[in-house]
């Protein structure tokens, strides 16, 4: 099942870093979509939650386009609406389609501070790119 592989590789990105989780969201208007989730803590459960794009971490990476690092949020000057948020450590990159919209996210989470080294950039920008092809060629209504 497509689902499965992806559940697999995001468990191989997050064995990578020291981030609990490593997930793959999908925009839906105003909503965030889960579409897999590795949980570090809780292996074999493969589903997160839906948010309203607001209030994450991943719509203000889906809006600028670009790699997001937040070491530890509730201190991170930029983005002061984020620092009430149990998200604390967010390091997440766009997923883009085709014709190059922003259409999700790749993204490693914690609820602690947490830091990702600089050398593991390219490997989450690398999966990022290949998740809107792999989900196209399987199944595109997961993505």
């Amino acid at each position: 099942m497509v689902r499965d592989g992806l559940y697999a590789a995001l468990g191989f990105l997050n064995n990578r870093v020291d981030f609990r989780f490593t997930g793959v969201y999908r925009f839906d208007g105003a909503i965030l979509r889960n579409v897999c989730l590795f949980d570090r803590e809780a292996p074999g459960e493969s589903g997160g939650q839906d948010a309203p794009v607001s209030q994450t971490y991943c719509g203000i990476t889906g809006s600028g386009g670009d790699v997001l690092n937040v070491e530890n949020g509730q201190v991170d000057p930029r983005f002061p609406w984020m620092q009430g948020s149990a998200v604390i450590a967010y390091c997440g990159v766009p997923v883009f389609e085709p014709r190059g919209d922003v259409i999700g996210t790749v993204c490693h989470f914690d609820l602690r501070p947490c830091r990702i080294p600089k050398a593991e950039l390219p490997t989450i920008r690398t999966a990022a790119g290949l998740v809107w092809t792999y989900c196209l060629a399987a199944d595109a209504t997961i993505c």
